[in-house]
């Protein structure tokens, strides 16, 4: 029964797929679409953003400040205020109309589309604000039909992102997931004999982001990973393996004590044994530097998630460089 769900899901990512690279359906249906795929697959609240382009941002009665915050950026525009006889209006004042020109837009995709040839003219709180207590004569604002094309593209492009990452994930997923399996599982193995103490900081680690809900989970998972990279490249590393005239590398200098265990595991190794080695390096290099921003700054799921399977992939990579 799930492989036929699934099965179901992965056609009308295609069919959906399709129907965007063609142009020959409207976003709006492209959208009801990805919604289904939601529903089917039960991320409709990771997803939110779908039912917000089809239903409108700021469906219920929040100020013209609430609505910029809660709008992607795509959705943000510069628009003309009009008078009552449909006149262009200037602000002279750079201030104010630095304030009131960036306009977000919160309206349904629907009505975006149906005015992509015309504009879209808004009448709301931000124009009697302007009469009220500026004393300028608005009675609406113009929002300029290319500026609208841009808007309906970016979301239509969002859409492609969406099913894109939908189709790989269930065409790709299990094999994916099997690579993993297999490098956790050598991983699990190795650093059991190597340094148990990583193992056990690991697999808790790994266990606490499948049970993880909360974003100061997810930093936390960053936390863990840092530290695990240091106590593993502590348990590879040896004093021994320094070049004369170099300094030790200190805990947090993950990435010289990698390079120094590989450079002397490596010896008088071929040109290319040395060009994998600096590759490796060099990607050790940007993982820990990834998970240090995320210990800096709040982390999401997404990224708890690479921290942690980029942990046991590295350590992976390297021990295989060890041991060969």
């Amino acid at each position: 029964m799930l492989t036929s769900r699934i099965d179901k899901v992965l056609e009308l990512s295609l069919e959906t797929q399709a129907l965007i690279l063609s142009d020959t359906t409207t976003t709006s249906s492209i959208l009801r679409r990805c919604l289904t795929i939601c529903k089917m697959l039960n991320r409709e609240d990771e997803n939110k953003w779908i039912r917000d382009e089809l239903n409108g941002y700021g469906r219920e009665h929040i100020t013209f400040g609430e609505l910029d915050k809660i709008v992607p950026e795509y959705r943000k525009v510069i628009v003309m205020y009009l008078d009552q006889y449909n006149r262009p209006i200037i602000i002279d004042n750079e201030k104010l109309a630095k304030l009131f020109q960036h306009h977000p837009i919160g309206e349904p995709i629907s009505e975006l589309e149906e005015s992509v040839t015309e504009g879209l003219y808004i009448y709301g709180q931000h124009c009697a604000l302007l009469r009220k207590d500026f004393n300028i004569p608005a009675m609406c604002c113009h929002v300029p039909a290319i500026s609208i094309r841009r808007i309906v593209e970016s979301v239509k492009n969002r859409a492609l992102e969406f099913v894109n990452q939908i189709v790989v994930e269930l065409q790709f997923g299990g094999i994916l997931s099997d690579i993993f399996e297999k490098t956790r599982q050598f991983v699990d193995t190795k650093l059991s004999s190597i340094c148990p103490e990583v193992l056990q900081n690991l697999v808790h680690t790994y266990k606490a982001f499948l049970a993880s809900k909360a974003s100061h989970d997810w930093k936390k998972i960053a936390f863990a990973c840092r530290d695990i990279l240091q106590d593993f490249t502590d348990s590879i590393y040896s004093p021994a393996f320094l070049p004369i005239g170099e300094m030790a590398p200190t805990r947090e200098q993950t990435k010289n004590k990698v390079r120094y265990a590989l450079m002397a595991k490596l010896g008088s190794s071929k040109g290319e044994e040395r060009k994998l080695v600096e590759v490796q390096i060099d990607y050790f290099d940007r993982l820990t530097d990834y998970i240090n921003k995320h210990v800096h700054r709040q982390s999401s799921e997404e990224a708890a998630n690479r921290c942690v399977i980029y942990t046991y992939l590295i350590i992976g990579d390297i021990l295989k460089l060890l041991e060969t």
